[in-house]
């Protein structure tokens, strides 16, 4: 009996030490995996860039954006000067089975308003970019779930070979003009805007309108091409986008610089 309960102590030793190892070897990995990262809550919509001028869901859908966006709430959207920032996103597989631990890179192109604002942070995915967290093959068992915790960190903007684009609010007219700013590299946000006229050394702030929408009241007898100086929020870096808006611009069309940070 003594050789049996000799046995069955040093048994119990024995996995305690080996529950111990792997509990600390467990959370030094999940350390080094998070460095950097917060916590947040993640849901998903249809996904859209309506509250930053971006457009609907066909226009996120397409190259650069490709749908790998979010709606943020007010830490996220910061009322609508988060705008094009860019975040690294993931769920752990230690907690959702679905999940596969890799960071989804996201832009924040909406709000999320109400609800949202009952979490610190709240990222709202489009389904694509929700799905895109998940292990190959466990999208549709993530989207189930409907509301995760997940891990973010700030990250800067890559569009690799895109320039900044700006797209002309269909209000628009020859004395008002308004555009979306899009697809800026680095920051992926603007602290100011300017334009400058045809002819002219000066240059004239511009308004924002809501997100990354800025407008321009065109004094009489001012034409076209304009150029557009954009500083940015964080780095303070700038740089003119030379007679991106043609003379002969229309509402509701995009213009493609040549230029990006």
């Amino acid at each position: 009996m003594a050789l049996k309960n000799c046995f069955l102590s040093a048994f119990f030793v024995i996995m305690s030490f080996l529950s111990s190892f792997c509990s600390c070897r467990s959370a030094r990995s999940l350390n080094v995996t998070l460095a950097g990262y917060s916590s947040a809550v993640a849901t998903f919509y249809e996904g859209s860039g309506g509250a930053c001028g971006f457009g609907n869901e066909n226009d996120i859908a397409q190259p650069p954006f490709s749908s790998k966006i979010a709606a943020g709430n007010r830490a996220l959207f910061k009322q609508g000067k988060g705008c094009g920032n860019c975040y690294a996103v993931l769920c752990s597989a230690n907690v959702y089975r679905a999940c596969s631990g890799s960071p989804v890179k996201i832009t924040i192109t909406d709000e999320c308003p109400n609800a949202c604002n009952n979490d610190p942070v709240h990222f709202d995915f489009s389904s694509t970019a929700f799905g895109y967290l998940a292990k190959p093959g466990q999208a549709d068992a993530l989207r189930k779930l409907g509301r995760i915790n997940v891990h973010f960190q700030r990250v800067p903007c890559n569009y690799a070979n895109q320039k900044i684009a700006f797209k002309v609010d269909p209000g628009s007219n020859r004395y008002y003009f308004s555009a979306a700013i899009e697809y800026e590299n680095g920051d992926g946000d603007v602290a100011s805007v300017e334009i400058q006229a045809a002819g002219s050394r000066r240059w004239f702030p511009m308004q924002q309108v809501f997100g990354a929408t800025y407008k321009y009241n065109i004094p009489k007898r001012t034409n076209g091409p304009f150029s557009i100086r954009l500083t940015q929020a964080e780095s303070r870096r700038r740089l003119v986008a030379q007679q991106a808006i043609p003379a002969d611009w229309k509402p509701g069309s995009r213009y493609i610089s040549s230029v990006n940070f």
